[in-house]
């Protein structure tokens, strides 16, 4: 098929009995009669990933904070519609080659405003934000914004929201695909998703 549209045209006429579809068009052909939703485990991982160039980003405790700020269960549930699974590690969970026993960052808002706390960050001025001597602790997170498939954008206002709760302001670089490489090539950036 020359396209995506015209393998789902086809789809829908009759001509086709399986096609994979993006995770927000599934909805369009449960409603179809006679159409099944077969969920299945694939192989892709999305993941934040970040700069140990940049000394913010090299501290443990404050990356611990963070991990702990996001809120991962209403990631899976509201923007990856329950079709995602949690993992800590770049393997299946249930493999022999995951670790059972790795950590887990569920989310805690106590424990990183803990954590943060113990790296000496404080909000001085009362706007909700820890400040740091040049103003608001502000991080970058840079993420593909492909227009078919917005969901990680979504993902990352999820993570803004989660880590505003903590005292971080994020803020959010969306490319496309080809100024995101350069950015992560460039490493200017605190995070990529």
């Amino acid at each position: 098929f020359s396209s995506t549209q015209s393998m789902l045209s086809a789809f829908e006429k009759g001509e086709l009995d399986v096609v994979p579809t993006a995770l927000k068009t599934t909805e369009n052909y449960e409603i179809l009669k006679g159409v099944n939703e077969k969920n299945y485990l694939s192989h892709n991982y999305v993941f934040v990933a970040y700069n140990m160039g940049r000394s913010i980003m090299a501290n443990a405790k404050f990356r611990k904070a963070i991990a702990y700020g996001i809120n991962r269960t209403d990631i899976i549930n509201n923007v990856y519609l329950k079709k995602a699974t949690g993992a800590e590690q770049p393997l299946f969970n249930d493999t022999s080659l995951s670790n059972a026993s790795a950590t887990r960052y569920d989310h805690n808002i106590v424990m990183a405003k803990s954590l943060l706390s113990e790296l000496g960050y404080k909000d001085t001025d009362g706007d909700g934000y820890l400040d740091t001597a040049n103003g608001p602790l502000t991080i970058s997170l840079a993420v593909v914004n492909e227009r078919a498939n917005p969901i990680r954008l979504e993902a990352a206002e999820y993570i803004k929201n989660d880590l505003k709760e903590i005292g971080i302001n994020l803020n959010i670089i969306a490319q496309d695909l080809t100024a995101f490489k350069k950015t992560v090539q460039n490493r200017s950036y605190d995070m990529v998703l």
